[in-house]
């Protein structure tokens, strides 16, 4: 790196920019009756079949998940889950951090297909057999999880057809310009800073600071806000069982019906109904494999 390159600085929140964060590594069994599942959620899914005769559809088409090949499952994606017969299923929860939504929903539109091959092949082995016998428990488990996940988001970001994959680096070097911003309103939900002061963290007047953010992150800076905020409602609604009423005041919404208002709009169901449809996939993912 040269002394110019802004990621030759000492600027701890670069670092932390972008990262991977794990909920959920399981095997379990599915079912015709057990696995007929609609969803749409604020993660990530990595899904690998040991046998053949499970599929996804969403709007844009259908995925046979077929035995060899391990398939990304992207955030914010309305899909449904279906199989012919018994099989053994592995997947992975988990939550790109560092990545507006927006950007993700317009990069990654559908399920991507990575076969087990390459550096993809000893990682998938390896991460299955901490499935069925982690010597070091959840740290191997977790540990051996998030480099393979890792290691299929860039493969997928490599597999991109050419003019998406660079509008996505391209986005990405100029996220960099107000990432402190896009950090502050990251960590501030409930207290969201104003304009003012994010463009004083970024060293920019505001009316450049609002430019500049929306090139980076394709949202004005209350746009962003307000998605931060769904965003967060929903990693609650469906991983925790705290009321809606508590939930809305920590994702900075006035009160229940606010944030039900917003979140309808964006996602087209009431964060009830939303939280109904996690607590079914829970329920499935708790019966252990055979």
């Amino acid at each position: 790196m040269t002394p110019g390159d802004p990621w030759a600085r000492a600027d701890e929140t670069r670092l932390q920019q972008y990262s991977i964060q794990v909920l959920a590594s399981q095997r379990i069994r599915v079912t015709p009756e057990s696995w007929r599942l609609d969803l749409l959620s604020p993660f990530w899914r990595l899904y690998r079949m040991r046998e053949a005769g499970a599929f996804v559809k969403w709007a844009g088409g259908r995925v046979d998940l077929e035995p060899g090949w391990i398939y990304l499952i992207p955030a914010w994606l309305e899909f449904g889950t279906f199989t012919r017969r018994e099989v053994l299923h592995e997947y992975v929860h988990f939550y790109v951090n560092g990545l507006p939504a927006t950007w993700l929903k317009q990069t990654f539109d559908r399920p991507a297909a990575l076969p087990c091959k390459g550096v993809l092949g000893p990682l998938t082995r390896m991460w299955a057999g901490k499935l069925e016998a982690p010597t070091g428990g959840m740290f191997d488990l977790f540990g051996w999880t998030g480099i393979l996940v890792k290691a299929a988001m860039v493969t997928a970001t490599e597999r991109l057809p050419e003019e998406r994959r660079e509008r996505f680096y391209r986005w990405l070097a100029s996220a960099r310009e107000v990432q402190r911003a896009v950090n502050c309103i990251d960590t501030r939900l409930a207290n969201p800073p104003d304009n003012a002061e994010l463009a004083a963290l970024c060293g920019m007047s505001p009316d450049h600071f609002i430019r500049r953010f929306k090139a980076g992150t394709g949202l004005t800076p209350a746009q962003y806000r307000l998605e931060r905020r769904v965003l967060a409602a929903a990693h609650w609604l469906a991983g925790t069982g705290r009321t809606i009423e508590d939930i809305a005041e920590s994702a900075g919404f006035t009160d229940r019906f606010y944030l039900t208002k917003m979140f309808k709009a964006r996602l087209a169901v009431t964060p009830a109904a939303y939280r109904r449809m996690h607590r079914l996939e829970r329920a499935y993912a708790t019966r252990p494999a055979k």
